[in-house]
């Protein structure tokens, strides 16, 4: 079985209350890696992530740190989370120029509501040849259709219990976007519940380099649906050109 599983995992947030027990030292993460092979009672883990930069430690610690564990055999491959083009860019450097893993995978938010500056990390990401995975391709379900306009968010509703990441999208230019591509879906089966949501998490599917988005876990429905749906590039342009940049920017 754990040969059909590819084991990944994160590390960069409090652990405990001491001064190591965050970060991506050195001690941090022997620490980190060695008490997720522990929990998973596993001998090694296929991707290791950091989960977000570490600006108190150098990149050359980390990428050092986890290139031992690499040579150790602990962990196959690494990759950074939330992490910006930059910052991508001068790990790449530090590991071609020192011989050390280098990052292969990103994974980061990206969504219609969320484009930039993660089209940045797209191209460096197809320069390079590493993967990407996209998280929150929903937005925190601003995207499917759950709020609406001059309405309260729906009890349990992610914008009732942690609204800090998408709270931003409550403001009047959203609305006449998420209603443009709630038209859309329309147009295409207003009796398809998953239209809506289906449009948008397909949109991105565009982008060079994405693969194996991550999702929520409250419905899968929607995910599903973007799979049968089959957008041509002018069908993603006119999706796209509902959600510009500037988006929100004088709100």
């Amino acid at each position: 079985m754990r040969d059909q599983v590819l084991l990944s995992t994160k590390a960069f947030n409090p652990v405990g209350d001491g001064p190591n027990d965050r970060g991506l030292s050195r001690r941090a993460l022997f620490r980190a890696v060695d008490a997720s092979l522990a929990r998973f009672g596993a001998e090694r883990l296929d991707l290791f992530l950091c989960h977000e930069p570490d600006p108190a430690t150098p990149l050359e610690e980390t990428l050092g740190a986890l290139d031992d564990l690499r040579r150790a055999g602990k962990l196959h491959y690494i990759g950074a989370s939330n992490i910006e083009a930059w910052r991508l860019a001068r790990g790449l450097e530090i590991s071609d120029a020192r011989g050390l893993a280098r990052f292969e995978w990103v994974q980061s938010g990206y969504s219609l509501l969320d484009p930039l500056p993660r089209a940045e990390v797209l191209s460096l990401c197809a320069d390079h040849g590493l993967g990407f995975s996209p998280f929150s391709p929903l937005s925190g379900g601003w995207l499917t259709g759950k709020y609406r306009r001059d309405q309260a968010p729906p009890a349990g509703s992610r914008m009732t219990l942690r609204s800090e990441p998408t709270s931003t999208c409550g403001v009047l230019p959203y609305f006449d976007a998420l209603e443009g591509l709630e038209a859309m879906a329309g147009e295409r089966g207003a009796d398809n519940a998953d239209a809506r949501p289906g449009l948008a998490a397909s949109t991105p599917a565009g982008q060079p380099c994405r693969d194996r988005p991550v999702g929520g876990r409250s419905n899968l429905q929607p995910a599903l649906a973007a799979l049968d749906l089959r957008l041509d590039a002018a069908e993603r342009d006119e999706i796209s050109a509902l959600f510009p940049p500037s988006l929100g920017a004088d709100s």
